[in-house]
């Protein structure tokens, strides 16, 4: 909204002098070079964005909405933003695409790793008390991957706010986020009903990032006073995962698939999952994953049924590892 306003402002003013010039260059300097760096560092090589909390497929206006072709027939991308860039470009042609590999948004609670073809996109937000919870999800220590412009592991998006109530809390509960759950705890406690309830959450635990390296994040979450540590590391073509946390109650590893991707078990231990031409291998090093039936909402409103890998263990620590083959 701020982006198409600023540009039919800026044009306006360019032919005729106007007092709204001042606030115009003022709103510039204090949020718009801030948008367009946060959108522009989140943006993936199909033009997307991961979804985090409450974000959805809402826009304010289109001039002219991508389509693609699927089955024969034309659909509307929403999560094309390539219009976005188009505008961007338009009132700041200098922006540049970021290559680097670490890049932290701490307010927001999202840190993203980029090494050669592999793309994490990782969550580790404080609680914001002002704003009651508002719009997040209990997706502390969670982590979405992309592999060569491929999505592999993925949000479970929003669906709804107020239609649903139940499914509103589903979509926001730790179960439908890749991450630990301790046993049926969750990250922020809902509070039941409808209306204004729908966007409170009670805190239960802190997260915090321990550490960020240009191959290496650790970060953990307190679950009433036990903290669960997970550590992601990128070495060569693997991504080592490990989680920690000390306790003898049963622990749920939920990880949620784009649903294009095709999956096949390969023995006890391994699972091999496929996008099109791109193709990983999910490795535990003592556990036997689970592949079950879910349901997913790339858009508001929309569901789409895919596959979510589910690893449940008493053991204080689970080892696993996702190979990307070459």
């Amino acid at each position: 909204m701020i982006l198409v306003t600023l540009m039919i402002l800026s044009n306006y003013t360019k032919k005729n002098s106007n007092p709204l010039l001042m606030k115009i260059n003022l709103i510039k300097i204090i949020k718009f070079d801030r948008i367009i760096d946060f959108t522009i560092k989140n943006l993936k090589k199909n033009n997307s964005i991961d979804i985090h909390g409450d974000s959805d497929s809402g826009y304010f206006f289109r001039f002219s909405p991508p389509y693609q072709y699927s089955n024969n027939s034309i659909e509307f991308n929403l999560n094309d933003y390539s219009e976005i860039l188009k505008i961007i470009y338009l009132m700041k042609p200098e922006q540049k695409l970021s290559k680097e590999n670490i890049l932290k948004f701490e307010d927001f609670g999202i840190y993203l790793l980029r090494h050669e073809h592999i793309r994490i996109s990782f969550s580790s937000s404080g609680f914001n008390k002002l704003s009651k919870g508002g719009h997040q999800h209990n997706d502390n220590l969670s982590f979405l991957l992309n592999v060569n412009g491929k999505d592999f592991f993925v949000d479970s998006g929003t669906y709804n706010y107020t239609a649903f109530p139940d499914l509103r809390n589903d979509f926001r509960s730790v179960k439908s986020h890749n991450t630990l759950q301790l046993s049926n705890l969750e990250q922020n406690k809902f509070i039941g009903g409808g209306g204004e309830f729908l966007f409170w959450l009670i805190e239960n635990g802190k997260s915090e990032l321990i550490l960020l390296e240009h191959n290496k994040i650790i970060a953990k979450h307190d679950f009433f006073g036990v903290d669960y540590v997970r550590t992601i590391e990128l070495i060569s073509d693997e991504i080592i995962i490990l989680e920690q946390l000390k306790s003898e109650k049963e622990k749920y590893i939920r990880i949620i698939l784009d649903s294009k991707v095709e999956v096949s078990c390969i023995n006890i231990h391994t699972l091999m999952l496929k996008n099109e031409d791109i193709s990983i291998y999910i490795e535990f090093k003592n556990e036997s994953p689970k592949v079950v039936k879910t349901k997913i909402s790339p858009y508001y409103g929309e569901l789409v049924e895919t596959n979510l890998i589910l690893v449940k263990s008493n053991k204080q620590i689970i080892e696993w590892k996702v190979k990307i083959k070459k």
